[in-house]
């Protein structure tokens, strides 16, 4: 299963009049978004949505950003991102001139260019958010980009929905909100559901495509009828996934290096310049591979009938790779593949150049061929000397060559003498020789040189492939959808009983019409029919559990159905805890429920203080017995939250007309009962006094004053 873990990273800024720009940048793929746009909720939920659609590594903002009165601020949205580090810089690097040349350079899309142009005033702050962002990337990743390298987005897509973070949390699209334990904890959200893709891009399109689903009609239509031929056609749906198991599984990753320029100063250590051309060298080797299996995989795609299909099968037919194909196996080797194993892929990598084309490179790959040459000769000398048949020499980066063998091989009492640099790992010795060590630096510098002598030599065919970076970067996106599409999504309705899963139509005006609708994730994680009655069962369980010694906790119980069947369930359930006479703490905002205090003496009502300070409220985090006094809470709070005014004033309207209907209902029930809740209230007094350590003659003047204000009263 391919990695998805994020890569983005963000910068943010915003101005007094709640206008934020926003540029995140994409460091596996080489793309940048760019966004500009008003805060129109005091939550800042535009800017909380993005931040969770990009998921981000680091988020950068300027210093000492603005806090309107009331508002939660920037600062409060950036510090609820628990998973990002928190980079601030000097708002001067947020110069927005610098910005837009910046991304004038670097963008492929002339057209975007253009736009830019024509209304850079429009977009300064996001411009400005990049110029910061580019600057933290050169200095903490040691990188710069190339030219006409970048994939630029402006204000992301009207193609596609928005879904806020908390529908995102609430629908568990990417996240499961329970606890998931045994085989299935992978399948407790949709995203985990789906993830069967094979490609890193293709995972991380999908998680996309969750978040900020599709709503343009034509290009869903066009993907459903992608989806009808893959799961009709057999040879089609196999070919495809054949052919996808063939490329890179980050193959956006590998497009993407050749957008970076690796900075290189004059103090550059060797190992650092030996990482950085090994790290060239096997990517071009990885594109070699991808352009290798390309007329595998147009030739899956040959006879398909679908738009989508058909163009994907174009783009695989460009000449221009062929060519550029051509171009690499000029100067690379044509039985040179990608290995994973340390040692031979550092032997490949260097290797990788065709001999002839640099002498210096040819004399370095002497000299590491002969050292390791007598290396694997001194593992052999070794096994015989001492009589460790399962000596062996494995490589790292790190240490290079070093010996290893079973500690139940040796014979002798102690390590041989000529053992240095011993370290015991379970039953595993591993040590070195002087003459082990003077072979692995000649190979270690052996290998250095021609890393450095390729690189030099790759310099032409690397300015040549960023001259196909476009093309590339459509290579890759049509994998990374092809590999959703075939591995994702037709995978789940071809292994799914038939007419599990059918294709919705689509129209302009509606109505939306869902015939026998199932939850995709509960199906796949609970055998059998179910329905959707979770707090019913776990009140069930509760009740039927109750003892006296029970401490109950209860949160919002009927929410999960209608307001009269809920209160009703509520208040009985209530009632039946409290014939138990357990310790219940239950949390509700039905108004109506408090009333169970004034026939039950063991009940006591209480509520989080809040108090109105210019014209907002102000919350006191302190429990206060008896009920809220601030009046309509609940509308006050949505007006809190940035609800339109117009929705708000309708339902303060709407509030009054149910305050008068209910005044008066408490009238009549007043005058009907009023005179039991007095002794009921009564009663309760009396019951505590059972509990209390007055005296006797504080208790007789408590119990005169009581019956006094009763018979004043009745």
């Amino acid at each position: 299963m391919a990695d998805a873990a994020s890569s983005f990273v963000v910068s943010l800024i915003e101005n007094r009049a709640k206008e934020v720009g926003l540029a995140a940048f994409d460091l596996r793929t080489a793309k940048l978004h760019l966004s500009q746009f008003i805060e129109t909720s005091r939550s800042y939920q535009n800017t909380t949505t993005l931040l969770q659609y990009f998921d981000p590594t680091d988020i950068v903002t300027p210093a000492n950003m603005i806090t309107p009165q009331g508002i939660i601020g920037l600062t409060s949205v950036v510090n609820q991102c628990t998973s990002a580090s928190k980079v601030i810089l000097s708002r001067s690097c947020f110069d927005d001139t610098k910005g837009a040349i910046l991304v004038q350079n670097l963008v492929l899309n002339e057209a975007l260019n253009s736009t830019l142009e024509a209304s850079y005033k429009q977009y300064y702050l996001c411009l400005g958010a990049a110029a910061a962002l580019f600057r933290w990337i050169d200095r903490e990743k040691g990188i710069t980009l190339a030219n006409r390298s970048v994939e630029v987005t402006l204000n992301g897509s009207f193609d596609h929905m928005n879904i806020d973070g908390t529908s995102v949390q609430n629908l568990e699209l990417v996240e499961s909100l329970h606890i998931q334990v045994g085989p299935q904890k992978k399948r407790g959200c949709l995203f985990e559901m789906l993830k069967t893709t094979k490609t890193a891009g293709g995972t991380r399109l999908l998680r996309a495509n969750l978040l900020q689903p599709l709503k343009d009609k034509n290009t869903i239509n066009t993907r459903l009828d992608c989806l009808d031929e893959l799961t009709s056609d057999d040879k089609i749906f196999f070919g495809i996934s054949r052919a996808l198991e063939m490329f890179p599984k980050d193959i956006d990753r590998i497009l993407c290096s050749f957008c970076f320029k690796a900075k290189v100063s004059n103090d550059s250590t060797t190992k650092s310049t030996t990482r950085a051309g090994q790290f060239m060298v096997s990517n071009i080797i990885l594109l070699k591979e991808a352009l290798d299996h390309l007329p595998t995989l147009q030739e899956a795609l040959q006879g398909a009938k679908c738009s989508l299909l058909r163009n994907i099968k174009d783009i695989c037919a460009n000449p221009s790779f062929r060519l550029l194909l051509q171009r690499i196996e000029e100067v690379i080797n044509e039985d040179i593949v990608h290995s994973r194993a340390l040692f031979l892929s550092r032997t490949q990598q260097c290797f990788a150049v065709k001999s002839g084309i640099d002498g210096y490179l040819d004399v370095a790959r002497e000299v590491f061929s002969s050292t390791s040459e007598a290396i694997h000769e001194l593992a052999r000398r070794y096994r015989e000397e001492f009589n460790l048949p399962n000596l062996k020499m494995p490589f790292n980066n790190n240490r290079g060559f070093y010996i290893s063998f079973p500690e139940k091989d040796l014979k002798q009492t102690s390590i041989p003498s000529i053992f240095n640099q011993v370290i015991k790992k379970e039953k595993i010795i591993c040590c070195s020789t002087s003459e082990l060590t003077s072979l692995n630096d000649r190979n270690m510098e052996a290998a250095a040189e021609c890393y450095k002598r390729t690189s030099l030599c790759l310099g032409e065919l690397i300015t040549r492939i960023r001259e196909d970076l476009r093309l590339l970067t459509s290579l890759s996106e049509s994998l990374a959808l092809l590999d959703m599409m075939v591995n994702s999504f037709a995978n789940l309705i071809s292994t799914n009983p038939e007419e599990s899963y059918i294709r919705p139509e689509f129209t302009e005006t509606g109505p939306v019409a869902i015939e026998k609708g199932r939850h995709p994730v509960l199906e796949s994680t609970i055998p059998g029919e179910f329905v959707f009655m979770t707090e019913m069962r776990e009140t069930a369980y509760l009740l039927n559990n109750l003892t006296s010694r029970s401490l109950v906790v209860v949160d919002e119980l009927g929410r999960a159905t209608s307001t009269g069947d809920g209160f009703a369930i509520a208040w009985s359930c209530c009632e039946y805890m409290l014939s138990f006479k357990a310790y219940v703490l239950f949390a509700t905002h039905m108004q109506r429920l408090t009333e169970l205090s004034s026939v039950y003496p063991n009940v006591r009502v209480c509520y989080f203080d809040a108090s109105i300070l210019n014209n907002r409220l102000d919350f006191k985090f302190l429990l206060r017995e008896g009920c809220t006094n601030v009046a309509h809470y609940g509308i006050r709070l949505a007006e809190f939250a940035g609800i339109p005014t117009s929705v708000i004033n309708d339902a303060k309207c709407i509030a009054a007309k149910i305050d008068a209907k209910e005044k008066n209902n408490v009238s009549i029930a007043h005058a009907k009962y009023g005179h039991l809740r007095k002794d009921y209230h009564i009663a309760q007094k009396l019951l505590c006094l059972q509990y209390s350590n007055l005296n006797n003659d504080i208790l007789r003047a408590y119990l005169k004053n009581l019956q006094q204000c009763y018979v004043e009263n009745r």
